[in-house]
């Protein structure tokens, strides 16, 4: 018999593991992002392309329980050392937010030990944070519009 705090751990590993296969199908399904999900289990970003790093951190709450969410500090250096541009995403029970990390932003997050705690106010809709790739997202709304238009001219044909 395992000892509970290997089963939490266990728990709390598969929690993350389907959190990301279920963002990583948003992010190319939506986005139209040429991501993939690191390989490494212990790995220093889930989500990579040629140009862009994306950590997610995965909630049991919902995004308006506390004013601030919480990532290690030493994450979030590596993430500012890489070259590439770097997304920090929080999925909540509610909702998915996050934010591009810059040198300039992380002045906005407080230090307490080895953490950073950013306040939930800075975190945007994945719909703003990834616009300029949002090609297929803004298709896919238009495509169901039509759709929607050609049902109601069909039932108006029916009902004159």
């Amino acid at each position: 018999m395992f000892p509970k705090s290997y089963k939490v751990y266990k728990s709390n590993c598969e929690f993350g593991e389907t959190n990301e296969t279920d963002t990583l199908n948003i992010l190319k399904k939506l986005y139209n992002l040429d991501i993939h999900q690191s390989k490494e289990k212990y790995c220093n970003f889930d989500f990579y392309s040629d140009d862009m790093i994306i950590e997610l951190k995965s909630r049991r709450i919902s995004s308006f329980t506390y004013k601030n969410t919480m990532i290690g500090m030493k994450k979030v250096n590596l993430m500012l050392e890489n070259p590439k541009r770097s997304y920090l995403l929080f999925k909540y029970t509610d909702k998915v937010l996050g934010l591009e990390l810059t040198k300039t932003n992380i002045k906005l997050f407080e230090q307490h030990a080895v953490n950073y705690f950013i306040p939930v106010e800075l975190l945007i809709p994945l719909d703003d944070l990834f616009s300029e790739y949002n090609n297929i997202y803004e298709d896919f709304h238009i495509s169901e519009n039509e759709n929607q238009k050609k049902e109601n001219q069909k039932k108006e044909i029916e009902n004159n």
